[in-house]
């Protein structure tokens, strides 16, 4: 018999949380995951500009689709997998093609992907033992945040010549906001783990 259902994760009552698929947020995590390959294709060909719109464009539908889930009770369980899923891909997207373009150490790209990879592992162990995946913790958030709107800065420099002061105002703003996004995006692995570790020892007893 599984433990009660801790205050991180536990089951979903279908009442609480039903399998709803045609809802407003869902649209929009829908949209924001069909952008992805445009936006890497965009970074691609050199298209800068338009890689950071279409950045910017996700955080704001991001925002939206949180915001109407709780005011017209719009909340499902696919929601819960599609907007995450599609915050984690633009990530990944955006640290994988900076890296390729030379915008992004490889080295940062690997640390922070690695944080989700790590992270991702215990969605089917939960689902295994019947529990919903971790909740977004405030660290995770802000860093995500930060990260996305670190990303936007560092490929608008490449829309200036190099040499020019918004080139370098805006590559500066954007380094300086990667470091904390990426800061707290790792503190928040730690708690993450944290609260893995503590429901699947109960999970097992």
């Amino acid at each position: 018999m599984l433990p009660p259902q801790p205050p991180v994760a536990g089951r979903q009552s279908a009442s609480a949380d039903p399998w709803r698929i045609w809802t407003i947020p869902n649209a929009l995590s829908a949209l924001r995951l069909a952008f992805i390959p445009v936006f890497a294709l965009s970074i691609w060909q050199g298209h800068m500009l338009s890689a950071a719109i279409i950045l910017v464009l996700a955080s704001v539908t991001d925002f939206l689709d949180g915001v109407i889930a709780r005011a017209f009770n719009q909340r499902s369980r696919l929601g819960r997998l599609l907007d995450p899923a599609a915050d984690r891909l633009y990530i990944a997207t955006a640290l994988i093609m900076l890296a390729v373009v030379g915008a992004l150490p490889w080295l940062v790209m690997v640390l922070l992907l690695a944080r989700d990879v790590i992270l991702a592992v215990h969605v089917p162990i939960f689902a295994h033992y019947g529990y919903a995946p971790i909740s977004v913790n405030a660290a995770g958030k802000v860093g995500a945040f930060m990260l996305m709107s670190a990303f936007p800065l560092l490929l608008v420099r490449f829309a200036w010549v190099s040499t020019s002061i918004w080139a370098q105002i805006t590559y500066s703003a954007g380094v300086a906001t990667l470091i904390w996004g990426a800061g707290l995006y790792c503190w928040s692995a730690f708690i993450y783990l944290k609260q893995i570790t503590r429901v699947l020892s109960e999970a097992v007893k």
